[in-house]
């Protein structure tokens, strides 16, 4: 379980943030949970599909800081703006998939 904290996401049990390894801005570059430090690599935002484009700053789950059932991206701020997706269980850092294309749900993240 993860909530979002400014512009870090961080894991409940352990407070680690998610962070994309080694600090690398780099097509398929591995993410993964490490000890916070503030780094542009453990910095992120929300992107919800619904608000094209926007990002939201009302209507949050105030415990975890996400909006429920709303589809969305976890944008990287480092310079790429590359985004989270998920394949077989791993988390990479990837370009932004349009809207129609067949992955897209490997990108886009539900609180529930």
């Amino acid at each position: 379980m993860f909530k979002l904290d400014g512009e870090h996401i961080i894991n409940v049990k352990n407070k680690k943030a998610l962070d994309v390894k080694g600090g690398k801005d780099a097509e398929g570059q591995t993410v993964w949970v490490w000890k916070r430090h503030n780094g542009k690599n453990q910095k992120w935002r929300i992107l919800y599909t619904a608000d094209k484009g926007a990002e939201r700053t009302s209507g949050e789950n105030k415990n975890f800081g996400f909006d429920i059932n709303e589809p969305f991206f976890v944008v990287s701020r480092m310079p790429m703006r590359r985004v989270i997706e998920t394949n077989s269980g791993n988390i990479y850092l990837k370009r932004r998939y349009r809207m129609n294309h067949g992955h897209i749900k490997r990108q886009q993240f539900y609180f529930d």
